[in-house]
């Protein structure tokens, strides 16, 4: 049997002959030839049995003292049925003398301690590109964009009233370079407040890379941005979907001022938007074998915004993705393995720690999610959202007030609206309450849910890639667990 998802956190078992050992309920259990996946869903444990190990949990279909188990099972030997039941204790699937080994209402905390500390500052709606699915600034304002003293308010408010010591802030778009003296002016006000208030802050940004001038480079570097750049690939994949207004190509452009940021000095990731699932490897091989990157992110494309009817949503699209990212998934732990050194796919480093840990430091990957908890986002306007994501069709869902009319601190506990979204949870979600991976994924996307069924407490349009995605991955990591620190599973995993 496949070690334990975590360490042991108790002294050894000493079982004696008297303890009742009952099997949990809700056990799921997919078979491979001789050996069974074993997945108990509300502890989000798993193991791969060996045919000794499921002859062992076959006979717990009936609570058991464990004399009376070792006895039916002669071939076995006490020892070993032993260390098969300590093992199924350890993973949540039995209970000894009815006491289970996790405490669910303390397994998966309702609220994040340090309450919000990511938050993200719609600086712009304009952008100098016209990507084929875009839905960030579907129906916004181009004119519109936030002052300078607009995000000098928020980062007083946020410094002040939030309980947290490092607060990240993250710029967003629109292309958020086109209002770049504008976030300028926010970071060196945000450093004086750093000295002010003994916080510290970070700062974050997603462009296109376009407007990634050497000057500005510079400028990034002294505030120590991180910097994700949205790269798809090569020039027949990227050119597709990122274009210019006029429909122009941007690739070559893209490329040359992200390599040159690079050999600047500044910390760049490349993130790609797959919007066809065979493109998985293809883009992989040319971000980490041509660009040389061993830090990315590939995210599947949403069938939201301007893609809306373009690419059907749903399960034989998702099915489709789980196919061509477990593909990539081959490709990188080749890599690997060749060059001996780390590769880390930032989604993929997610669902990994999330499959050896009972850790949920990713806010999307957790029930329930980071809405208005562990997030906050601020409009140029200076209204205030429960979630970065959002359309013009669903962003009534997620506003929470205006910035001056609320206390930042006090939303996660006190917001009757922020309680309401954070009924978006496993077990209220028809689908995902039947779902074996359900707290591996943690119901995927609010925002994504509500844009493409219209309902809040529904699943995430991708559910079934999630499900499928993460089942292989557990087979993946039982016969080849070096796989796991191999594709940045233990301490690349983004926050």
């Amino acid at each position: 049997m496949a070690k334990p998802a975590i360490p042991p956190q108790v002294p050894e078992l000493c079982l004696g002959d008297e303890v009742l050992v009952a099997r949990t309920e809700g056990i799921q259990t997919i078979r491979r030839g001789r050996r069974i996946l074993a997945i108990e869903p509300e502890t989000a444990s798993w193991t791969v049995m060996d045919p000794g190990s499921w002859e062992v949990f076959t006979r717990l279909e009936r609570p058991v003292l464990f004399s009376v188990l070792c006895a039916g099972l002669p071939g076995l030997g006490r020892g070993f049925v032993a260390s098969v039941v300590e093992q199924l204790h350890r993973l949540g699937m039995v209970a000894l003398n009815g006491r289970p080994y996790h405490d669910l209402g303390t397994l998966w905390p309702d609220r994040d301690p340090s309450g919000p500390r990511f938050l993200a500052l719609h600086v712009t709606h304009g952008c100098n590109f016209a990507c084929s699915y875009c839905y960030n600034a579907s129906g916004g304002n181009p004119r519109k964009g936030m002052t300078a003293e607009m995000g000098r308010r928020i980062l007083e408010k946020a410094f002040q009233e939030l309980p947290a010591s490092q607060l990240s802030f993250d710029f967003l778009g629109g292309e958020p370079l086109l209002a770049f003296e504008t976030i300028l002016e926010i970071m060196a006000f945000g450093r004086d407040l750093e000295q002010k208030y003994q916080k510290s802050a970070s700062f974050l940004m997603q462009t296109n890379g376009a407007l990634l001038t050497p000057d500005r480079v510079r400028c990034l570097r002294e505030f120590r941005v991180g910097v994700g750049v949205s790269l798809d690939g090569p020039a027949e994949i990227h050119d597709r979907n990122r274009c210019l207004q006029g429909g122009g190509p941007t690739h070559h452009r893209v490329v040359t001022n992200l390599m040159r940021a690079r050999e600047q000095g500044l910390s760049v990731t490349p993130l790609g938007v797959i919007s066809e699932p065979a493109d998985f490897p293809r883009v992989l091989d040319y971000l980490v074998e041509e660009l040389g990157f061993e830090v990315l992110r590939l995210n599947p494309c949403s069938s939201l915004g301007r893609a809306r009817g373009r690419f059907e949503a749903g399960g034989e699209r998702a099915e489709s993705f789980h196919r061509g990212f477990m593909e990539m998934v081959d490709k990188a732990w080749h890599h690997s393995r060749r060059t001996g050194r780390p590769l880390a796919v930032l989604n993929l480093s997610e669902m990994l720690v999330n499959l050896i840990s009972k850790r949920r430091d990713q806010m999307c990957m957790r029930s329930p999610c980071g809405l208005g908890d562990a997030i906050l986002s601020f409009s140029g306007e200076g209204q205030v959202f429960a979630c970065e994501e959002y359309e013009e069709a669903t962003k009534g869902t997620f506003y929470l007030g205006e910035l001056e009319e609320l206390e930042l601190g006090a939303l996660a506990s006190g917001s009757t609206r922020v309680q309401a979204l954070r009924r978006r949870r496993v077990e209220n979600i028809p689908r995902c309450s039947r779902c074996p991976v359900r707290r591996f994924c943690g119901g995927g996307c609010a925002h994504k849910a509500l844009a493409w069924s219209g309902e809040l407490l529904r699943e995430d349009p991708m559910c079934r890639f999630y499900e499928l995605t993460f089942t292989e991955l557990m087979w993946r990591i039982s016969d080849e667990p070096e796989i796991v620190p191999a594709l940045g599973g233990l301490g690349n995993a983004s926050n």
